[in-house]
């Protein structure tokens, strides 16, 4: 897949800084598709069994298929879970609005047997998350329907550039969304590590988060590791960000443009690239200079 103008979902239509509620409430929502991966698939070391990856055709994040077919999925732009089947179509969906994290998981766990699963109860993993009300039951709260879209839009078009990147550098591992971190991305792995341990190999973590506790608001990052502590060098665009985690990052406030009906697809895209070619490039020097 080659990330072209017509495939690109323009963005910046919505303002960064209003994007936190429907963020919020896709992070939380995207758990139940994570407790299916757990209650129905071998648990990975790594958790990418709970992984997902964007289906731009149900402007949808997607798990991993369970039984011989089905697939569980979240539409970005209504917060609707959906039951992907054989063919890929949509099979049933469930609008998440309205209801608790607990009814959630009960109409999954229902539709997953009906399909044929075997009965396994569905649950929350206990890692850390941002609060929000649905954690202590209260049902998902009607968000901005416009912002959840713009959210969407953000990992529909950091996924074409990324699995562009990926498919052309055979270091990288495959791109994909995480539900604890709610990020998409991957890693490139620079060389073999010391007694084979690969999470102790020189590496560059790189994607889109849509914000957390150290951005609230969208960002591209690109994390070499280790990071010594030495000088960083000057970036084309973007900024170091050594609070919480050390990084090159590019904010969404600072990649869209204040006039958003002349900011054209093919800048965008081009400003996306920019920003990761140049700050994987400077990642993978200060890298290898460290271990030369």
């Amino acid at each position: 897949m080659h990330a072209t103008e017509a495939d690109w979902r323009r963005l910046g239509a919505v303002a960064p800084d209003r994007l936190a509620p429907a963020r919020l409430a896709a992070h939380w929502a995207v758990q139940l598709v994570a407790a299916a991966a757990d209650a129905h698939l071998p648990c990975a070391a790594d958790d990418s069994h709970t992984n997902l990856r964007w289906h731009d055709e149900h402007f949808a994040l997607v798990g991993n298929t369970l039984g011989d077919h089905l697939r569980i999925g979240l539409r970005m732009s209504d917060l609707n879970l959906l039951l992907l089947g054989e063919d890929g179509g949509v099979d049933d969906a469930c609008g998440l609005v309205g209801k608790t994290l607990a009814e959630g998981m009960t109409w999954l766990e229902g539709h997953l047997e009906r399909a044929g699963l075997e009965p396994a109860p569905l649950r929350r993993r206990d890692y850390a998350m941002p609060d929000h009300p649905v954690a202590g039951g209260a049902p998902f709260p009607r968000v901005d329907l416009r912002a959840l879209e713009e959210l969407g839009c953000w990992f529909a078009d950091a996924s074409l550039v990324l699995e562009d990147r990926a498919g052309v550098d055979e270091r990288s591992t495959p791109i994909a969304a995480w539900p604890h971190h709610f990020d998409v991305g991957g890693i490139l792995f620079l060389a073999p590590a010391p007694g084979g341990s690969r999470p102790d190999a020189p590496q560059i973590g790189y994607g889109l988060s849509p914000g957390d506790h150290h951005i609230a608001e969208p960002y591209l990052y690109v994390t070499p590791w280790p990071l010594r502590d030495a000088a960083l060098p000057p970036l084309a665009s973007g900024r170091w960000h050594l609070e919480g985690f050390k990084g090159a990052v590019l904010p969404a406030s600072e990649f869209v443009r204040s006039d958003y009906e002349d900011d054209h697809s093919g800048e965008q895209i081009a400003r996306f690239r920019g920003f990761f070619d140049a700050a994987i490039a400077a990642a993978e020097a200060m890298l290898t200079a460290a271990t030369a």
